[in-house]
C-alpha cells in the first residue's frame, strides 16, 4: 500500500511518520534534538477541540497494528505510538467517553516507550493506574507551559 498524507486532519504528520517507519528498510534512532517545533497557539491545529480525539484514533489504529501485524520495525513504530499515547493521557479531560475507553484498552503501549518520559509514565501507570496517570501527565504538560 502507498503511504498517504491525509491533509485537513489532526495528527496527519504523526500518522505519516508511522507509515514511513512501518515500511522503511532500515531505521536508525538517535537520542538527539534534531529540530525545533514551534507551536503558534492562535493558529495551531493541535489546539482545536477535536485534535485530542483524533490523536486517540490514530494511536488506537496503530496499537492494533503493533499487536497484530509483523511490522519490520515494530519497536520503533511502537515507541512512537507509546510517546503519542502519553500525550493523549495529558488530554484525557478533553476526550469523549469512547476515546477514553480506547486509551484505557491500549495502555499496554506505554510498555514500548523508548524515551525517558514515556518510560516514566509507564512506571507511574503501573503504580497509580489510568486515571491518576492522566491527571499527572496533564499537570506536567501544564507546568511545562508556564515555566
Amino acid at each position: 500500500p502507498d503511504i498517504a498524507f491525509v491533509e485537513e486532519s489532526f495528527g496527519e504528520d504523526i500518522d505519516w511518520v508511522l507509515q514511513l517507519f512501518a515500511r522503511a528498510q532500515s531505521i536508525c534512532l538517535m537520542n538527539l534534538q534534531a529540530y525545533a517545533y514551534t507551536q503558534h497557539k492562535a493558529i495551531s491545529r493541535s489546539t482545536h477541540p477535536d485534535a485530542p480525539n483524533d490523536l486517540v484514533t490514530i494511536v488506537s489504529r496503530w496499537a492494533d497494528r503493533v499487536e497484530q501485524e509483523d511490522l519490520p520495525h515494530r519497536q520503533a513504530v511502537a515507541g512512537l505510538v507509546a510517546f503519542e499515547y502519553g500525550i493523549c493521557l495529558g488530554s484525557i479531560h478533553r476526550l469523549c467517553a469512547e476515546k477514553v475507553e480506547l486509551l484505557r484498552k491500549n495502555a499496554f503501549l506505554l510498555g514500548y516507550g523508548l524515551d525517558r518520559k514515556t518510560r516514566l509514565i509507564w512506571k507511574f501507570y503501573r503504580v497509580f493506574g489510568f486515571r491518576l496517570t492522566g491527571v499527572a501527565v496533564r499537570a506536567y504538560l501544564w507546568l511545562r507551559r508556564i515555566w
